[in-house]
C-alpha cells in the first residue's frame, strides 16, 4: 500500500526536484501539507522552473515564493544560515526566517514583489547569526522578480542570488589602506620617482621630489620629449628609448642634468644618481619605465669643495716642506763649508751634500771647451756603486737643440 503523500509526490513532475544535493532531498522529503505552496506536484510551472534552477546551481540562491515569501533554497545558500536556521528555514515565510533583520531587507522583497523591478545591494552589512555568534557580514545580493501570470501583479515570487563578500571587502579595505600607505610613501620619499608609460614615455606618476628635480613643470599626461625638452637635448630620451627597446635597466652615477625650466633664466645644473627600470606587462613586454634616484648635487659640490681645499692644503704643505728642506740644506752646507779653504775640497763637499739632498746618482762640474760646443767633466760626487764620469767630454748637441 502507498500512502497519500507517496501518491502525491511519486509523479513524473518530481523530476524537477531530482538531484540538488542535501536540499533536493530535504525538499522531496518535506511534508508540504500545511504549506501555502502545496505539494510539489501542485506547484506552478514558473515555481518548478526556478526551484530546478536554484537546486542545480552552486551559487547561493533562494526562492521566496508568494506574498509570504516561502523560503526554498539550495545547498550553497544553506551555508549562510548556520545550524540555528538550517534546515528549519525550508518552507518558512521569509519574515520568520529573517525576523531579526526583516526591517533591513523586507522592503526590498516587497518592492520587487509589487513590480518595481530588480534590486541589487552591494557590500551591504547585515548582522548574521551563525554557529551561535552574531557577525556583521557584508553581502552582495540581487532580488529578481519571477514571472507567474496566475499571481498578483503577474509575479509569483522573488529569486535571491547572493554572495558573502566580507573577506573580499576586508581585502579591499586592506588594499585601500596599503595603497594609501604606498601613496604617502611615494609622495614623502626623499628619492625622486616617476613612471613613464608607452614607447613615447608619457608621465603617469611623479612624486614631489621628482617635481623639484624637473623644476616643478607640468609633466603629468605629457611625453618626456614634450614636457622636458632640455632632457631630450641632453640625451635622456635616447636612454629611455634603449631601456624600453631592450628591457635592460640603466643606472647613472653623478649624471649632470642642466635644467632649463625658464628659457629667460640661466640653466641650473643638478647632479643625479638614478636608475631607469623597465616595467613589464602581462605579455612580458615592456609597458613602462620607472625612474628612481636621488639628487646628490649638494653632496657632490660639498665633496668637490672639500677635495679642492684638501688639494690646496696638501700643495701648501708640500711647498712648506720644500722650503724647510731647502733651509735645512743651506744650514748643512754652511756648516760643512765653514772650515774649508781648498777649492777642490769645497767642490767635493758641496757636490756630495747637493747629491744627497736631491737624491741623484751624480753631481759634477764641467768646463766648456774653447770651441764652446762641449763640456769636460771635472771630478765631483758619485753615489756608491755608480761609475765616475770625471774627464768625460759631453757635447752640447747631445742634449738637443
Amino acid at each position: 500500500m502507498r500512502s497519500d503523500q507517496d501518491s502525491k509526490t511519486a509523479t513524473p513532475l518530481r523530476d524537477f526536484l531530482a538531484g540538488g544535493g542535501e536540499m533536493g532531498r530535504l525538499i522531496r522529503d518535506h511534508d508540504w501539507t500545511e504549506s501555502v505552496c502545496g505539494w510539489p506536484h501542485e506547484w506552478s510551472q514558473p515555481l518548478r522552473t526556478v526551484v530546478s534552477l536554484v537546486l542545480s546551481s552552486t551559487q547561493p540562491m533562494a526562492v521566496l515564493w508568494g506574498e509570504h515569501g516561502i523560503c526554498i533554497y539550495n545547498d550553497a545558500f544553506s551555508q549562510s544560515l548556520g545550524p540555528r536556521q538550517h534546515p528549519g528555514s525550508l518552507a518558512q515565510p521569509a519574515r520568520e526566517v529573517w525576523k531579526d533583520i526583516w526591517h533591513m531587507i523586507g522592503s526590498d522583497f516587497e518592492q520587487v514583489l509589487t513590480g518595481t523591478g530588480s534590486i541589487r545591494q552591494i557590500n551591504r552589512t547585515i548582522p548574521t547569526t551563525r554557529h551561535g555568534q552574531q557577525e556583521n557580514i557584508q553581502w552582495i545580493y540581487d532580488f529578481t522578480p519571477v514571472d507567474d501570470l496566475s499571481a498578483p501583479y503577474g509575479l509569483g515570487g522573488v529569486l535571491v542570488i547572493c554572495n558573502e563578500v566580507s573577506d573580499l571587502a576586508y581585502a579591499n579595505q586592506m588594499l585601500g589602506v596599503k595603497c594609501e600607505q604606498l601613496t604617502q610613501m611615494f609622495n614623502k620619499a626623499s628619492t625622486f620617482m616617476a613612471l613613464m608609460s608607452g614607447p613615447n614615455h608619457r608621465f603617469e606618476l611623479s612624486n614631489p621630489s621628482h617635481d623639484q628635480v624637473v623644476g616643478h613643470r607640468p609633466i603629468l599626461g605629457r611625453f618626456v620629449s614634450e614636457a622636458l625638452p632640455d632632457a631630450k637635448e641632453q640625451g635622456f630620451v635616447r636612454i629611455l628609448d634603449r631601456v624600453f627597446a631592450t628591457g635592460e635597466p640603466y643606472t647613472a652615477d653623478r649624471a649632470r642634468y642642466r635644467i632649463q625650466a625658464d628659457p629667460d633664466r640661466p640653466a641650473k645644473e643638478r647632479i643625479l644618481n638614478f636608475v631607469y627600470r623597465p616595467v613589464f606587462g602581462a605579455d612580458d613586454q615592456v609597458s613602462a619605465i620607472f625612474a628612481e634616484g636621488i639628487d646628490v648635487t649638494d653632496q657632490v659640490q660639498t665633496q668637490e669643495e672639500l677635495e679642492r681645499v684638501n688639494n690646496e692644503l696638501a700643495d701648501t704643505l708640500r711647498r712648506l716642506k720644500a722650503i724647510e728642506q731647502r733651509k735645512s740644506f743651506r744650514l748643512k752646507l754652511t756648516d760643512r763649508l765653514r772650515t774649508l779653504v781648498d777649492a777642490n775640497e769645497i767642490a767635493a763637499a758641496a757636490t756630495e751634500l747637493l747629491g744627497r739632498f736631491l737624491g741623484v746618482t751624480r753631481v759634477f762640474y764641467g768646463d766648456f771647451t774653447k770651441a764652446g760646443d762641449a763640456v769636460i767633466i771635472r771630478p765631483g760626487w758619485t753615489t756608491e756603486g755608480a761609475d765616475s764620469m770625471a774627464g768625460a767630454e759631453i757635447r752640447l748637441e747631445d742634449f738637443g737643440p
